[in-house]
């Protein structure tokens, strides 16, 4: 069984959880959580590492209109972006998979 250690950096607002099989060298970093209008959530790869894909998680849903995905997601060169829904009724952040260079 592979295990995996989680770094927290709270003043950079991201997680990065490193696996320890140094065959395939790939992580994630999720960017900070965020509910408002006007805001961004960005997961960037870290430096000396490249970025593979991106997503994002839900991390709060409430209200009635049922708005429980982002306005927009999309990839940059070094990580991924999303922004949350405009009726302030999820909150979302943004996860990239990086690969060590």
């Amino acid at each position: 069984m592979q295990s995996q250690r989680l770094r927290t950096y709270p003043k950079r607002n991201y997680h990065i959880v490193l696996s320890d099989n140094s065959f395939w060298d790939r992580f994630l970093v999720y960017g900070a959580s965020v509910c408002s209008i006007g805001k961004t959530s960005t997961a960037t790869c870290t430096s000396g590492s490249k970025f593979i894909s991106g997503g994002y998680n839900l991390t709060s849903w409430y209200g009635s209109e049922g708005r429980n995905a982002p306005d927009s997601a999309y990839p940059t060169t070094t990580g991924f972006v999303v922004v949350p829904p405009g009726s302030f009724e999820g909150c979302v952040r943004a996860v990239a998979l990086c690969s060590k260079l």
